[in-house]
């Protein structure tokens, strides 16, 4: 009896996770070049200061932080990571995930870089 309550409950946190894990769901590298690349946004970054951004086709996106213009370099690896420089800053790769009304682009820790809805 209590090998099927472990089963049970295994299963049943299996689905809780499931479900969670489909509520902020990560892009992958096609979806990041359909729903990002070619458009602008406009929302906050992880410290809550306004931002807006416009993401070229052609690897580039520009726009502006803290009411300071900013520009930078992206790339997209196989994997689904957005890598961005601004300036010559260094490199940074985050994962994008889907939610409901816009993006959130996370660093690998998980802590919020931006939330940005689609202009």
């Amino acid at each position: 009896m209590k090998v099927l309550a472990s089963v049970a409950a295994a299963v049943i946190l299996s689905n809780v996770a499931c479900v969670a894990a489909g509520a902020a769901e990560i892009l992958t590298k096609p979806e990041i070049e359909a729903e990002i690349v070619g458009h602008e946004f406009r929302g906050r970054s992880g410290d809550g200061n306004i931002l807006w951004i416009d993401v070229s086709d052609s690897g580039t996106f520009y726009g502006s932080y803290r009411n300071v213009k900013i520009s930078g370099k992206y790339r997209i690896t196989e994997d689904g990571q957005w890598c961005r420089r601004i300036g010559s800053a260094p490199e940074q790769c985050l994962n994008v995930h889907r939610r409901e009304g816009g993006y959130d682009f996370r660093f690998q820790d998980g802590s919020l870089s931006s939330s940005m809805e689609r202009q």
